[in-house]
């Protein structure tokens, strides 16, 4: 009843109410079944990741992976999280046709950055999210200026001590 007064005093509701009407109708008829029908096709179709990462990426990250693991595990037996060196630098070695040219540097501070630069606009629009822990940041590049294309991940003391104790970081793509 409450509805049916809203309707007669307001013009908008009783627009609103006349197109549920007819949407309601158009579904219950043979043209809205076969729309309602073609909408999960639709719905998925554009539902598609705007950047897919490649194997041959996800590959490329695998071996980043195991790489950034043995580095920590090698911390582990110098003893410390804050290195004496600080302010050092450990660069992948990366194959020639790699997309990405990542490295690991550990500022004054004693704290750990996953640093990658690529020059490859396709590779760049790659958006990963590193699982490790609770701690899960996105490494998202960003355009320099200069061509290049530059993303950086801080590894808090958690996840430092994590890879230390043996965990391997993940890499999984974000939509």
């Amino acid at each position: 009843s409450e509805v049916a007064t809203l309707v007669a005093s307001n013009q908008r509701a009783q627009r609103l109410y006349q197109r549920m009407l007819q949407a309601q109708s158009y579904a219950t008829s043979e043209d809205g079944k076969a729309w309602l029908d073609s909408l999960p096709d639709k719905i998925m179709a554009s539902a598609k990741p705007a950047v897919q990462v490649s194997n041959t990426g996800m590959v490329f990250f695998d071996r980043l992976s195991n790489w950034i693991a043995e580095t920590f595990s090698g911390l582990r037996l110098q003893g410390a999280y804050a290195d004496t060196a600080a302010g050092q630098r450990k660069v992948f070695p990366a194959a020639a046709d790699d997309p990405y040219k990542p490295w690991l540097v550990q500022d004054r501070m004693g704290r750990w950055y996953l640093r990658v630069v690529t020059e490859d606009a396709e590779a760049a629009k790659v958006r990963l999210r590193l699982d490790l822990e609770r701690e899960m940041p996105v490494l998202e590049f960003q355009p320099k200026g200069d061509g290049e294309f530059f993303a950086e991940v801080r590894l808090t003391e958690a996840m430092a001590e994590a890879l230390k104790s043996g965990h391997r970081p993940v890499f999984h793509p974000v939509e």
